[in-house]
Parts: C-alpha cells; sequence; structure tokens
C-alpha cells in the first residue's frame, strides 16, 4: 500500500518523518520508518489530470496572503503568451477554472452602486431643496470625501479588490 503524507512548514524532509509513531503492537511503538519506505518525492501515484478525456497536466495556482487576487490572475495570463512560446507546439494550455469571474462581477456591482448611490445624493438634495446652489455642496463634497478615502486606502496599500 502507497500513502502520500502531505508536509507542512514543520517537518520538510522525509527522513524527519520516519520516527513519528503510528501504532503500537505487543506494548512497543510501531514507527512509520518500521513499516514504510519513506521518502522525498513530488509524484502522486493515484492522481491524474484529464480534460475533457484527453491527459493533462493540472497546474493549480493559489495567491499569496494579502496579494490582490485579480491582479494576481491578470499578471498570471499575461504571462501566458510566453510560457506557450517556451513549450512545444504540440501541446495546448487552457484555463480551466477562473475564480476572479465573480470577484469581478462583485467589484463592479459594488462601483455601480457607489456611482448610483452619489447620483442619488446628489438627486434627493436638488428635490427637496430645489436650490442649485445647494446642490452644488454634495455634489462636490461626496466625490471629494470619495477620492480622499481611496487615496488613503491607496497610500496604506489597499485597493477596491483587497477586500473579498
Amino acid at each position: 500500500m502507497t500513502a502520500d503524507i502531505v508536509a507542512n512548514d514543520q517537518i520538510s524532509i522525509a527522513d524527519d518523518y520516519k520516527p513519528i509513531v503510528v501504532g503500537y503492537h505487543n506494548g512497543g511503538a510501531v514507527r512509520l520508518a518500521d513499516v514504510a519506505n519513506v521518502t522525498d518525492a513530488v509524484s502522486n501515484i493515484r492522481s491524474a489530470g484529464f480534460l475533457n478525456g484527453i491527459p493533462a497536466v493540472m497546474m493549480i495556482i493559489f495567491r499569496q496572503p494579502g496579494a490582490n487576487i485579480i491582479q494576481t490572475v491578470d499578471n498570471i495570463r499575461s504571462e501566458l503568451p510566453y510560457l506557450k512560446a517556451s513549450i512545444p507546439q504540440g501541446i495546448d494550455t487552457t484555463i480551466v477554472l477562473d475564480r476572479t469571474t465573480t470577484i469581478r462581477a462583485s467589484v463592479s456591482d459594488v462601483e455601480r452602486s457607489l456611482m448610483i448611490s452619489v447620483a442619488l445624493v446628489i438627486l434627493v438634495v436638488f428635490i427637496f431643496l430645489r436650490n442649485p446652489r445647494a446642490t452644488l455642496i454634495p455634489s462636490v463634497a461626496v466625490p471629494v470625501s470619495l477620492i480622499g478615502t481611496f487615496a488613503v486606502m491607496y497610500l496604506l496599500g489597499y485597493s477596491s479588490t483587497t477586500f473579498r
């Protein structure tokens, strides 16, 4: 029987797994090295990639914690032509799953809602006060406050796609 052990950042080489106790037999500890060949390897004999019934090499990319997911995906997509140029012509590259589609739609909805809310604030002030000069105050104050907020976010390293 073959089994894979996925390593975390505490144990990084196979030799460190050998003394792990996996059970007890006749009162004595049974260590992993006693019942298995423990080797460093990156292959997994029980997993295979197929795309539309054709064998494929699956590459799953995760973003680093704190990284902007949309920017990460855009950077990967911009590098794909260079990758495709460096591999043999018979090999095709295909993006099977892109989770940023919903994130991009959500960011777009938030931006659209923000614009609609600014327009509604200005419209409501104009309708109730019926004074163009009084309407000028929120039509300047609201966009300026939003620009100031986004400027502070930019200086702190945030963007509208950071919060998801």
